[in-house]
């Protein structure tokens, strides 16, 4: 999309949050309503887990600072809402982002990078059997889950381990009984 001079395309999601449940089929026709918005709904009518249902959209509108794409995306929202019969209930949270920034958050992995043991053993330079020995160490971290096939390390965990490793060349001096 062009920008008009001076403004920029802004991606705005907006929660309300009320006590009140309400026709779920009113989530498509509000989906409706902000049609060519690049605009998706969501919704929980049905049991809560905090006491409040909720309803919200993210949808896009062109502004030229966020304060001014919130107070517009907010009245889009609302009047559609309105529109079609959902519950007047205050925005529960907002959130105002550049549709480039948008885009960069999208294409970032939303999970961290993890590491089984072969992984373990690539990154620290040993064999297998050696990386297993190294990950039962005591100030080694823990595993964020221990699946049937292998414990499974954040890689992050691993990489703060290895700034600290003192490792040593050769193998470690026999002990004599």
């Amino acid at each position: 999309m062009n920008d008009p001079e001076g403004q920029a395309w802004w991606s705005v999601r907006l929660e309300a949050a009320g006590a009140e449940p309400y026709d779920q089929a009113l989530l498509g026709e509000l989906l409706d309503r902000l049609a060519g918005r690049d605009a998706a709904v969501t919704g929980s009518p049905e049991e809560p887990s905090d006491d409040l249902v909720r309803y919200g959209a993210r949808l896009s509108v062109c502004a030229a600072e966020p304060v001014e794409a919130l107070v517009l995306a907010r009245e889009l929202f609302q009047s559609a809402a309105r529109a079609i019969g959902l519950p007047s209930w205050p925005l529960h949270q907002v959130e105002v982002v550049t549709e480039r920034d948008l885009d960069a958050e999208l294409v970032r992995p939303a999970f961290p990078e993890l590491y089984g043991m072969a992984e373990l053993a690539e990154r620290l330079g040993v064999s297998r059997q050696r990386a297993s020995i190294v990950s039962g160490k005591p100030d080694f971290p823990r595993p964020v889950a221990v699946l049937k096939a292998t414990p499974v390390w954040t890689a992050g965990s691993v990489a703060r381990f290895l700034r600290a490793w003192q490792r040593r060349a050769g193998r470690p001096a026999r002990r004599l009984a």
